[in-house]
């Protein structure tokens, strides 16, 4: 087991080398579920990510990490209380032609204690959009998108 650690260590090391990007370390409670929806075909494919970054202050961002959304659903825990920036990452890829192309949709973001959200993310036809809601028991509420400006 001990010999184990190391290696995959590593591997976890290389992985985020190669990629430039740092895993967002998901907290424990997890308070916002993102459902993805994206559309690929055979000759195409998408992707998407949400990096988040911590906004303090005085205007200024430091990089939490980004976390890959795959699946369906994703249970993301983001600390409550604190001013977060969102960048939600929608990359296509085109096998056929060798294309590659990112778009992507940000904003500040503040988790209230006790409350649970859920974002879909959706990407058909070339059109994405994420929507936010907060959650209490049966009812859902619109989370309104703010740009950061400081």
């Amino acid at each position: 087991m001990r010999k184990t650690a190391p290696l995959a260590m590593l591997a976890v090391a290389l992985v985020v080398a190669c990629t430039g990007y740092k895993p967002y370390a998901n907290g424990p409670e997890k308070n916002v579920r993102i459902v993805t929806r994206t559309e690929s075909s055979l000759l195409s494919s998408v992707r998407t990510a949400v990096d988040v970054y911590r906004v303090d202050g005085a205007c200024q961002t430091s990089y939490q990490g980004r976390l890959q959304l795959r699946g369906p659903a994703t249970l993301v825990g983001l600390p409550e209380d604190q001013r977060l920036y969102l960048v939600f990452v929608f990359e296509g890829a085109s096998f056929l032609w060798s294309a590659h192309n990112t778009i992507s949709y940000d904003t500040v973001f503040r988790a209230a204690r006790d409350t649970d959200y859920e974002f879909t993310v959706s990407y058909a036809d070339r059109i994405y959009g994420v929507e936010m809601r907060s959650i209490a028991g049966d009812e859902s509420t619109p989370v309104a998108s703010q740009r950061l400006s400081c």
